[in-house]
């Protein structure tokens, strides 16, 4: 197929599928942890389906990376399972107005966050700890914008933080996706 662009900047249907993956899995994250803290809000629907729903994406993520670094990583399976635990701690607090429960749970995620972001690096050489760091807490912070929103009654301010999390999950695929490619150009796989 002729085409204006170098070819050093096509990428192959493997490379696409790769990257919508990982945005993909980025995405359903975002989409089920607030699924998660609406159905623990309101009582509607089935909570632990919902958390057992999330609960599998990091299975699914980390059978990914285990195809290209092995049991590399697995290290990511237990931060990766107590960030969604530590959230639905959070999300509980916020709905009982438990200030304490509410600081213990934040402190608990960044440290988690911090623990995912040097797991990361640890895996892959094209992953920046720093990187992941920021990415990660831009993550949390838009998380607990919307859980605010949502408990106190701002749906128009809360569409708008679940459109902004939303595309930063694109981000934070695409970060994960580049960092992979990199991987396998480096090493020939």
């Amino acid at each position: 197929m002729p085409t204006d662009l170098p070819s050093d900047v096509l990428i192959s249907h493997g490379e696409m599928n790769l990257i919508n993956s990982f945005r993909t899995i980025w995405r359903e994250f975002a989409l089920w942890t607030r699924s998660m803290f609406i159905a623990d809000l309101t009582g509607l629907g089935n909570l632990n389906a919902v958390f057992n729903r999330l609960y599998s994406i990091p299975e699914t993520f980390i059978n990914q990376l285990r195809v290209i670094f092995g049991e590399n990583a697995d290290i990511l399976v237990q931060p990766l399972s107590m960030h969604i635990v530590y959230l639905l701690d959070l999300f509980e607090a916020q709905i009982n107005n438990d200030v304490e429960g509410v600081n213990a749970a934040t402190t608990l995620l960044y440290q988690n966050a911090d623990e995912l972001a040097n797991a990361f690096a640890q895996i892959n050489p094209f992953w920046d700890e720093a990187q992941w760091r920021n990415l990660l807490y831009q993550y949390l912070s838009l998380t607990f914008q919307e859980s605010t929103a949502i408990l106190e009654g701002k749906f128009d301010l809360d569409v708008d933080i679940y459109d902004r999390i939303s595309t930063f999950t694109t981000l934070i695929g695409d970060y994960t996706a580049t960092g992979v490619l990199q991987y396998l150009r480096a090493t020939g796989m």
